[in-house]
């Protein structure tokens, strides 16, 4: 079992997601200034399309918009889910996860500076035990 520790900022995220949506985030770190909720399967509906006024409220709480991420139980699934409709396939192996995307989609996947792969790595490590992150082209990869 991970032992969570929050700073004070990551309180004050959290109070300020569930004061709006109600939603107790599972976990809430800060990554390059935007905090990173986690939360369960059940309670991610309430919070995955949120209304524009109800967003409003966070980003202005929280001075930027927050990522929301919900925390599966299998590390395929949760990929698939953080990046949405960007990823094609994915498989995990030996504590390495392998994203298959389009070329077109790499750089949406890695992100600005590899911050959003980055951010992935960090989550996958901590929940599921997955310490590298190969994102490929789904063009010369076959499963």
């Amino acid at each position: 079992m991970t032992r969570i520790i929050w700073s004070e900022k990551e309180m004050a995220c959290i109070a300020v997601l569930e004061s709006t949506t109600g939603v107790l985030a599972q976990d809430c770190f800060v990554h390059f200034d935007t905090p990173i909720f986690l939360v369960r399967p059940e309670d991610y509906p309430r919070v995955a399309h949120l209304k524009q006024k109800t967003m409003r409220k966070i980003i202005g709480h929280l001075g930027c918009k927050p990522i929301i991420a919900c925390l599966e139980e299998e590390p395929e699934k949760f990929i698939m889910n953080f990046f949405g409709e960007l990823v094609d396939a994915v498989h995990t192996e030996n504590g390495q996860a392998i994203i298959v995307t389009k070329p077109s989609n790499i750089k949406l996947v890695v992100g600005k500076e590899g911050r959003r792969a980055n951010l992935l790595r960090f989550i996958l490590n901590k929940y599921y035990e997955i310490s590298a992150v190969k994102i490929v082209d789904s063009e010369p990869y076959s499963v």
